[in-house]
Order: structure tokens, then C-alpha cells, then sequence
């Protein structure tokens, strides 16, 4: 046959297969593929599959794609991120996505825990830190996104909201740590990993937060500790031997040693820098305080405020002296100091004397005094 006629015949068989009824032209292609080579059927495959498969993120704006998604709940944006990588891509890089998921939720969060997240490495092999070490698992994954820091957040707030607290066939793990012997432990503080507390036993015990283990015991105090707390690597204590120590954590080193109070020191409260306003000229946040500061409270009627050294400050076999830090004593109370609490340049305290006072701890001067009855007394 010639070339003409070839093509003839092959318009003509097309034009008969067009103009055949939809179920007859099943039953023709089936009867074709059952008759047909493996080799062509290879062929033809590579045609038919991705005439078949449809993305309308190729037809769509990236503006209305996220739009779309945003309204999926939690396991329909993990199951659309397995669809295919551009997908993943999408879904796991949205940040406006995530954070809508925690607020429409009520998953809560704040800046401290966006801040955590991105120093522990909440991402894709690190659920945060054990011991001090970055407790990681396998995931090999040359295609995984950059890290979403609102999808680490969320997947974090899910797994210990929605799994310990509203699953009723959840067991929690109960953990019971052996105190210090006979002796009382009046003060603690704990956080993901470590769990500190403060003894009648003049000790201070950080013990593992998910086995009770003791990883450090710092000692020095020569009478009971009846107030602490740490901030990062340094923990402050008081004590009933009149002192206020630092110790710094990784090492079980005190490195700075306070005295001035002449009764036991009975609380304290670390002042870390907060933003209160900000500077309408410059338009730079207020800071307050200027720098991290210790104020404690004791049974000599008196608070004391001290800088609050540096990490890094302070290695030597004795702890240093604490007269350069101290900055001022708060007098007003007439009995001891039991409790107190502050924010920014603000101090209240509580005392057996029966009044809360509100202090100025850059100034020292006591702002308000408030009587058992809550009127003012000043």
C-alpha cells in the first residue's frame, strides 16, 4: 500500500472510532489492550497517566491555594501533604496556615513558645531537649521543607493537649521522686526536662524530669534553702544561713555568694527585661528593668535587690563576693517578708505585718502599701 493510502485508511479507522457510541469504544480500546504487545502498552501508558492526573494548583494562584487549604482541619492538611512533594511543599511552608490551625483550635501559644521552638529544633528530628542533649530520631528525608516553627508548635501542643488530656483511654505515667531523706523540700521549680528543688538539708537536687534520676546536687549552703530560681544555667537560691547564692547548673559550681540580710531568707524573684512601652522619639522598646535582677525577701523585714550575674561570670574553687552586685535594700515592712512577686521595675510583697507593698526597684521607693482589709495604707 502506499503512503496515501496508509493515511487514508488510518482517518477513516479514526473517523469510525470517533463517531462510535461511548460503550462500544470501551469494549473496542479493551479488546485492542487485550491483543496488544507489552512493549505498546509501556508506550501508550506514559500517554494515558498524566492526561489523567489533574493539579489545580496548576490552575490556580498561590493566593487562592492557601485560601483553600486554610480552611482544611489538622489531618486534612497531613493527608493533602502526602498527595505529591508540591503539595507537601505547600502545605508545610505556610506559616499564616499553622498559626490559624492553633488559634481556630485553641492550642495557645505566645512568642516564649516560638522562641523555644526554634532554639530546641522542634522540626522534623528533634521533639526537644533530654538532659541537656537534643533527644532526636531517624528521618531521612532529602525533600522535607525548612522547618514551620507554627506546624512545630502545633504538632507539640497536640500530641500533649489533645493525647493526655482529652483522650480518655490515655494512662498517664505516674513518677515518684525520693526527697532528701527525712529533711523538707520547701521550694522547687521544673520544666520539660529537669525538675529542681530546694531542702532543709542545706542541698539543691536537679533531678531528670522523665526518670527521677539525680543529675547534679549542688551544695554550699551550711542551713536550710528555702527559696530558688533559675534562669537558663544559673539557679539563685536562699537560705536560712542568710545568704543568697548562684550556682551554675552544667558544672554544680556556686559561683557568687550574696550576704546582707541578717535573717533567713525566705523568697526571692529574678527580674528578667521586659518590653513596657516604647521611647516615642527613638521608637525603640522600653526595656525595664536595664538588667536581669535578684530580689529577695526575709525574715529581717527587708528586701534586697542585686544585678543578676552573667552566665559566664564566676568560675573560681570560691563563689565571689556579691558586694558589687547589690544595688539597694527596700525597707517599709515591719515583720518578715513572706512572699513576692514583680514585673519590669514593679516589686509586690507580702508580709506577716499583714500588708502587700508595691516597690520601685529602681528607685526604692515603696509606690503603695495595701492593709489585710485592702485599703491603702500610703
Amino acid at each position: 500500500m502506499s503512503p496515501n493510502s496508509n493515511i487514508r485508511s488510518f482517518a477513516s479507522i479514526y473517523d469510525f472510532y470517533i463517531s462510535m457510541p461511548k460503550e462500544m469504544q470501551r469494549a473496542t480500546l479493551r479488546k485492542l489492550i487485550s491483543v496488544t504487545d507489552r512493549n505498546t502498552l509501556s508506550i501508550v501508558s506514559q500517554n494515558i497517566v498524566p492526561s489523567l492526573r489533574c493539579d489545580f494548583m496548576d490552575c490556580l494562584p498561590s493566593e487562592l491555594i492557601l485560601k483553600i487549604l486554610s480552611h482544611l482541619d489538622f489531618k486534612s492538611l497531613c493527608r493533602a501533604a502526602q498527595v505529591s512533594r508540591r503539595w507537601r511543599t505547600t502545605v508545610d511552608s505556610s506559616e499564616a496556615i499553622w498559626r490559624k490551625r492553633l488559634t481556630y483550635d485553641d492550642l495557645y501559644f505566645d512568642k516564649k513558645d516560638l522562641l523555644r521552638a526554634a532554639a530546641e529544633k522542634w522540626d522534623y528530628t528533634s521533639w526537644g531537649t533530654t538532659n541537656g542533649t537534643t533527644a532526636s530520631k531517624t528521618f531521612d528525608d532529602i525533600y522535607a521543607p525548612k522547618i514551620n516553627i507554627y506546624k512545630a508548635v502545633y504538632r507539640r501542643r497536640y500530641m500533649i493537649i489533645n493525647r493526655n488530656w482529652m483522650d480518655s483511654r490515655f494512662k498517664p505515667k505516674r513518677l515518684t521522686i525520693t526527697g532528701n531523706g527525712g529533711d523538707v523540700v520547701t521550694c522547687l521549680q521544673f520544666d520539660d526536662n529537669k525538675i529542681i528543688t530546694g531542702s532543709d538539708d542545706h542541698s539543691i537536687t536537679i533531678h531528670n524530669m522523665d526518670t527521677g534520676e539525680v543529675i547534679r546536687q549542688l551544695l554550699g549552703h551550711t542551713g536550710g534553702v528555702w527559696a530558688l530560681q533559675y534562669v537558663g544555667n544559673l539557679v539563685v537560691s536562699g537560705s536560712t544561713d542568710r545568704s543568697v547564692r548562684v550556682w551554675d547548673t552544667r558544672t554544680g559550681v556556686n559561683t557568687h555568694m550574696f550576704t546582707g540580710h541578717t535573717s533567713t531568707v525566705r523568697c526571692l524573684e529574678v527580674l528578667l527585661p521586659v518590653e513596657v512601652g516604647t521611647d516615642p522619639e527613638t521608637h525603640q522598646p522600653i526595656m525595664e528593668p536595664e538588667h536581669a535582677l535578684i530580689v529577695t525577701g526575709s525574715r529581717d523585714a527587708t528586701l534586697k535587690v542585686w544585678r543578676l550575674p552573667d552566665e559566664s561570670s564566676g568560675a573560681a574553687a570560691t563563689p565571689e563576693n556579691g558586694d558589687n552586685y547589690f544595688l539597694r535594700t527596700l525597707q517599709g515592712h515591719s515583720s518578715s517578708v513572706r512572699a513576692l512577686s514583680g514585673h519590669g521595675n514593679t516589686v509586690v510583697s507580702g508580709s506577716y505585718d499583714t500588708t502587700v507593698r508595691v516597690w520601685n526597684v529602681e528607685t526604692g521607693e515603696c509606690n503603695r502599701g495595701l492593709d489585710a482589709t485592702g485599703m491603702g495604707s500610703g
